[in-house]
């Protein structure tokens, strides 16, 4: 096991790519679909107002399970416009989606409880045991929080049982571009990658390790 930045307060920095193994897709791009845009906005999401906050999960669920649906839509991205969109629960991370905003700082997801991810790897469960994750993309976003985060409040799982990954299982071609993630207990909880690779992303301000890595 792996930890980086074990000191409190942790930041990281890395502009430039690194690719964590020579064989990848070009960034965010599900190598065997097409990509359709799911905007939040068409499925209920309202910027700016933390009242709204269960039902901006509700709308970002739902359009990933469309983004996640081959044989009805193909596989595709789930965008978020600019503002702050306020979430009170975990995000279902799929394979084989991209979660794709206009900028850091610009497009910015924000939790307003301290003790679950922003966003955490589903299929068929959170975090299930002894599943690959499969091309899951981040690009153009800023996670944040609004409340101080405690264990469990971190800010992107992919970890397959968020513990540590049984069963030698990876985290496949998943990719981070553009990502300001901070105010979370890990900022990053990821497990071994496969060709994946990181551009650009920053981590600060989290309350324990800044990244966790299996």
């Amino acid at each position: 096991m792996v930890q980086l930045l074990s000191h409190s307060k942790a930041c990281l920095w890395l502009f430039c790519s690194l690719s964590l193994f020579l064989v990848a897709p070009a960034f965010g791009q599900a190598r065997t679909n097409t990509l359709r845009r799911f905007d939040i906005r068409d499925y209920g999401a309202i910027a700016g107002d933390a009242g709204q906050a269960a039902g901006n999960v509700t709308a970002i669920n739902n359009a990933t399970i469309d983004a996640n649906n081959p044989a009805v839509f193909g596989r595709g991205v789930v965008f978020f416009p600019t503002g702050e969109w306020f979430v009170n629960a975990r995000l279902q991370a799929r394979d084989k989606v991209r979660y794709q905003g206009e900028g850091m700082g610009i497009s910015i997801i924000t939790s307003t409880v301290n003790n679950l991810p922003v966003f955490e790897y589903f299929n068929g469960s959170f975090s299930p045991v002894n599943v690959n994750v499969a091309e899951v993309s981040f690009s153009d976003l800023t996670i944040s929080r609004n409340i101080t985060a405690i264990t469990g409040g971190h800010g992107i799982v992919l970890l397959a049982d968020g513990i540590g990954c049984a069963g030698g299982c990876n985290t496949g071609f998943s990719n981070l571009k553009n990502v300001f993630i901070e105010k979370q207990f890990n900022g990053l909880r990821w497990g071994p990658n496969n060709g994946g690779r990181w551009v650009s992303v920053t981590v600060e301000n989290s309350e324990s390790d800044g990244i966790f890595m299996k």
